[in-house]
């Protein structure tokens, strides 16, 4: 499983990521994700471990990625990010509550920070939406189906109002 950790830059993700995977190897470059892997203890193997004696014990892993800080208004930072975004399968959302180090913004104001990642992903959400319904419009062999193309709908329109999807019962 890959868990993004995303937020604004300078939140405190990159410091999160080492903490989490006990990596140091973290890359100076904020155009690229960091990626590393942590073993998830469980006493339940070891006491397997320990009755069976098998030759090799090996614990689930979870893969962390730490993705560059979005930096509002910038379009090749927001790229970057959404294809970071798409490939994990969960995310960790880091928000600033410190006001020690330089930040893009003067004033701290945890729920605004929210408020631009959710809006980014809001608005990635949508164009992927919009794309299936332009492909399923356009296929010339109209294999159409009803159910998909009645929920895609209800899910563009719940995100051109800014609603989450999560907020829509089905």
């Amino acid at each position: 499983m890959q868990l993004g950790i995303i937020g604004l830059p300078m939140v405190g993700k990159t410091t999160l990521f080492e903490l989490l995977t006990g990596s140091r190897e973290s890359s100076s470059n904020q155009n690229k994700s960091n990626i590393a892997m942590a073993k998830i203890p469980d006493e339940r193997i070891d006491y397997l471990s320990g009755v069976f004696k098998p030759r090799k014990t090996t614990y689930a892993q979870l893969e962390f990625i730490d993705i560059p800080g979005l930096l509002p208004g910038a379009e090749k930072s927001a790229s970057l990010f959404l294809d970071t975004v798409r490939r994990a399968d969960a995310l960790l959302h880091v928000v600033r509550l410190f006001d020690s180090v330089p930040f893009i913004y003067d004033k701290i104001d945890p729920i605004r920070d929210i408020e631009t990642i959710n809006y980014e992903l809001l608005l990635s959400d949508l164009d992927l939406i919009e794309k299936r319904i332009e492909r399923i419009n356009n296929n010339k062999k109209n294999n159409q189906n009803p159910k998909e193309m009645k929920l895609l709908e209800k899910l563009r329109d719940a995100l051109s109002e800014e609603l989450a999807i999560s907020s829509l019962s089905f």
